[in-house]
């Protein structure tokens, strides 16, 4: 009997398991304990719950009819399910002598859900090199999954379909389709990156699950590689003097498991030349190239020099081209560099300043500072409204040397305010390289009226302990300024005298006798005698 009873429970918690098993997908409307008599508002409908001590339960609406639901079971009515478990006495009316009771009402819908899965194979991506994408989507739900759109963009990469029913949309895979409760489809495609770096690839997956559209994405961060094989460059500088010379170094190291078959190139600029480099290094027309292969924990490091023949902006590139496993990967790299000049420059001995009408004896000479090329052809103008400073001048600039553009001697004009004269020198030159070059330099020439001094800047005294605001004095003028006394013998000599004559005056006056007045001091008698015997007159 007790084994009996025993069954009959295990058989019936059973039963209600299976009656309140939650479904994949399900949109839940109403979850609570109702008590007897209650309304419930369900999808814009109005349901009237009843429940007996039987605990059967009726549900009854207007306009979408009624259903009755045992304790512990689930019944479907139309595109809902009504359960009920947990049915209780909720209070006694002592009056009419009855029980009412309550119950948990749960009211949901059946709802479609749609997983979306992707795997990239292999998952290191690397630039030039395919990488297959096997995206999966499944109705794990109990509806109709409709309106399905899945969309996976790769920018900077190119794109092949392998099969499956999805398309190409510029740099966008596309994907519109149907399922069913637990069906599947897959579409597979080919992706391959064309730059390295940080790679984010966000797919999109929109669906209807029956009752609302779904969003979901699905994330994935990649770190782009240039190759699997490990190469490693470098330049001495990025800002290089036209002519000098500078060192470029690459390394290539295998860290995998086979071995690597092809070759390394670096493409040089024209207007540059390769001085030395590594032995074994091809170089033909304006490529070094290394061509060999690479064993596993194999590295091969190779080195040139170069010097820069051309001024302005220039991409080195580097470019590695090798198989492995049979299949052929390439990577391309480019560095920056930048070729500077250095520029003629302006000499001359004019002074900071003149007065009106005082002799200016001048010259402008157009240097070339450089000490590694010659510069041709140089076309040297010089303007001011200055009279007699005009000079036009050609030849070719010698490495370190120059060419007088002007020598004069004239009058500075007369001003009645401090008047600044400039002189625009315009310098048209050619590199070795036939490169033209246009510089446009500016010599001042600062006139002042007659008795007026150039302003000069005196240093500020900065104190560290205690840093403060210098104030701002006037300048004095050079006739202002004297030369220190020491520096002039005649000064020494009187100012000498000077202080003698202080120290004659301080010794009479200090030496002079000096009347006593005895009848403002008060003394004693004998001290008073003494007194009067050395004034000679009472006090």
């Amino acid at each position: 009997m007790f084994k009996a009873m025993k069954l009959f429970w295990l058989l019936s918690v059973l039963c209600i398991l299976a009656a309140l098993t939650v479904f994949a997908g399900e949109k839940v409307y109403y979850d609570e304990v109702t008590a007897h008599g209650s309304s419930i508002l369900v999808a814009n409908d109005s349901y009237l719950f009843t429940i007996n001590a039987a605990g059967l339960s009726s549900f009854s609406s207007q306009t979408t009819g009624g259903l009755i639901v045992y304790n512990n079971t689930c019944e479907d009515h139309g595109l809902l399910q009504f359960c009920v478990s947990e049915a209780q006495v909720d209070y006694k009316n002592f009056t009419l002598d009855k029980d009412y009771f309550k119950a948990r009402v749960k009211i949901y819908k059946k709802t479609a859900e749609v997983d979306l899965a992707r795997e990239f194979e292999p998952d290191d991506l690397i630039t030039d090199k395919k990488s297959y994408v096997l995206a999966t989507l499944e109705n794990t739900g109990d509806e109709h999954a409709t309106n399905i759109v899945f969309k996976d963009p790769y920018k900077n990469f190119t794109i092949s379909i392998i099969h499956g029913d999805c398309t190409l949309s510029g740099d966008t895979i596309v994907w519109k389709t149907a399922l069913f409760p637990g069906k599947k489809q897959t579409c597979r495609y080919a992706v391959t990156p064309l730059f390295t770096g940080s790679f984010t690839s966000i797919a999109q997956l929109t669906y209807f699950d029956g009752v609302a559209t779904v969003n979901e994405t699905d994330k994935k961060t990649f770190d782009v590689q240039q190759s699997l094989l490990d190469v490693a460059y470098g330049t001495s500088k990025r800002i290089i003097a036209l002519g000098e010379q500078f060192n470029i170094s690459v390394n290539l190291t295998n860290n995998e498991n086979s071995v690597f078959s092809g070759s390394s190139s670096v493409s040089i600029p024209i207007g540059f030349t390769v001085v030395d480099k590594s032995r074994g290094l091809q170089y033909q027309g304006s490529t070094l190239a290394w061509k060999g292969a690479l064993n596993p924990d194999d590295t091969v490091t190779y080195n040139a020099t170069i010097q820069a023949g051309r001024i302005g902006a220039y991409n080195i590139k580097l470019e590695n081209s090798f198989y492995y496993e049979y299949e052929l990967t390439s990577a391309v790299t480019q560095i920056l560099l930048t070729v500077i000049l250095d520029n003629v420059t302006v000499v001359t001995n004019l002074k900071s300043s003149y007065h009106s009408g005082e002799n200016m004896n001048f010259f402008l000479n157009v240097k070339n500072p450089s000490k590694r090329y010659h510069y041709y052809d140089a076309q040297i103008t010089a303007k001011s409204d200055l009279t007699q400073v005009h000079a036009e001048k050609q030849g070719d600039l010698m490495k370190g040397n120059y060419i007088e553009l002007l020598n004069t001697n004239l009058l500075a004009p007369v001003v009645t305010k401090k008047t600044v004269f400039p002189i625009t020198v315009d310098i048209e030159y050619k590199t070795d390289a036939g490169q033209i070059v246009e510089q446009h330099e500016t010599v001042k020439v600062t006139v002042l009226p007659l008795g007026q001094e150039e302003e000069e800047t005196l240093p500020e005294e900065v104190i560290e302990e205690t840093p403060i605001e210098p104030v701002q004095q006037p300048q004095p003028s050079s006739a202002d300024v004297k030369e220190p006394f020491f520096k002039n013998p005649m000064m020494l000599f009187i100012d000498g005298v000077i202080v003698l004559l202080i120290i004659v005056f301080v010794m009479m006056l200090f030496g002079r006798k000096r009347k006593v007045n005895v009848n403002k001091i008060f003394v004693d008698d004998d001290t008073k005698q003494n007194l009067e015997k050395s004034v000679g007159k009472k006090p």
